[in-house]
């Protein structure tokens, strides 16, 4: 079997949630699989480290899309000519995009349809794409792989995808999230905060993620007995992120804001020796940084919607998102009270065995098959 990827988001200096799913469930394909072939279709120049196996091809398409215009002539001309040309006999596409072009069978996954749901928070002209071509992908696909039930509910529910088109197959945790001794958290601690203990966020700089309302809530939680606690926000500026900036310059607690990326510390690093995450989003498909802490030995606070309630279970304090008092509160819980806190964890632990890269990559890998021409 002759597989195509769509790899166009594996990118090694940016590896997040799709791109982490992309590849963690093609290294396994890949080796499971010696007697199939598997074609990495690029958009630029890549890292040829990233999969390094004799039955995998590594392909740049031009030109690189990341504008709606490149995005359709991408997909539509480039990557539906190159199909033809090396044969190949089913698509594996780890982001909600197809050839519309192309007959060559697809499998596709959707990790959100966060467009549709809060689209204030995506630009114009993405979005007016996204509106055209991704339910029309839907429809083309031959079948949808979802990272939730909330997902799939969502699906279901705004595109009309029938229910027997979609199967969940859930993100799970990539190796290196573990738990750190004693001397190792202070060690982390001495080089993010000066030695302060700290409540970690971990993900992009965006609206959607609710980080306004976690600063707001962090400022409460400091003001009512924590001064000695930070907010280290861990992830990149992303788009609409000037009201964040603008609120951090502005705060009281400016000077316990501290933020970070991979080019400071190891993300699993910075994870481990925080006291808790807060990942109060608006909306997620899945929200990855929830079951990464947990692999870590660290203590949640998360969202009472979408996926998050199903991605936690009973193994984090769940609060309402645009409920500022409520996310300080439980700020306030989880710092002071260490039965809470450590329950939780142990929680967290029996909470992530439910989620696995094999598992996923298995029921990715049967779709692929069962559609190949």
């Amino acid at each position: 079997m002759r597989i195509a990827i769509n790899a166009r988001l594996l990118l090694a200096n940016r590896m997040e949630g799709i791109a982490t799913y992309t590849l963690e469930t093609c290294q396994r394909m890949i080796a499971e699989h010696p007697e199939d072939e598997f074609f990495f279709f690029f958009d630029r120049k890549f890292d040829p480290a990233l999969i390094n196996r004799s039955n995998v091809h590594m392909i740049i398409l031009h030109p690189q899309a990341r504008h709606p215009l490149l995005w359709h002539y991408w997909f539509e001309y480039a990557l539906s000519r190159a199909l033809i040309k090396h044969q190949i006999n089913v698509l594996y596409s780890p982001e909600p995009y197809l050839s519309l072009r192309s007959q060559v069978p697809g499998v596709m996954v959707t990790h959100d349809l966060s467009f549709l749901l809060h689209p204030e928070h995506v630009k114009p002209s993405h979005l007016r794409y996204f509106k055209k071509y991704i339910p029309q992908y839907h429809d083309h696909a031959k079948h949808i792989i979802t990272v939730s039930h909330a997902s799939k509910a969502d699906l279901i529910r705004h595109l009309a995808v029938p229910e027997e088109k979609i199967t969940v197959a859930h993100n799970a945790v990539r190796k290196g999230f573990a738990p750190l001794d004693k001397i190792e958290k202070e060690d982390v601690r001495q080089k993010l905060t000066g030695g302060h203990p700290y409540i970690m966020y971990l993900g992009s700089i965006h609206p959607r993620k609710n980080v306004a309302q976690l600063i707001r809530a962090f400022e409460i939680f400091c003001s009512g007995g924590h001064p000695e606690h930070r907010l280290v926000l861990y992830g990149r500026w992303a788009f609409q992120h000037s009201g964040v900036q603008s609120l951090i310059h502005s705060s009281r607690w400016r000077e316990n804001i501290v933020m970070i990326s991979d080019n400071d510390i190891a993300v699993e690093n910075a994870l481990a020796a925080a006291e808790c995450l807060c990942y109060v989003s608006l909306y997620e498909g899945f929200g990855l940084p929830l079951i990464e802490a947990m692999q870590c030995g660290v203590a949640v606070i998360s969202s009472l919607t979408s996926s998050m309630p199903e991605v936690c279970g009973d193994a984090a304090l769940l609060v309402h998102p645009e409920n500022v008092m409520n996310i300080a509160e439980a700020m306030t819980t989880m710092i002071e009270n260490k039965t809470i806190r450590e329950r939780l964890i142990s929680r967290g632990y029996e909470n992530i065995r439910r989620f696995s890269w094999d598992k996923t990559s298995h029921i990715i890998y049967k779709k692929l098959k069962h559609y190949a021409r």
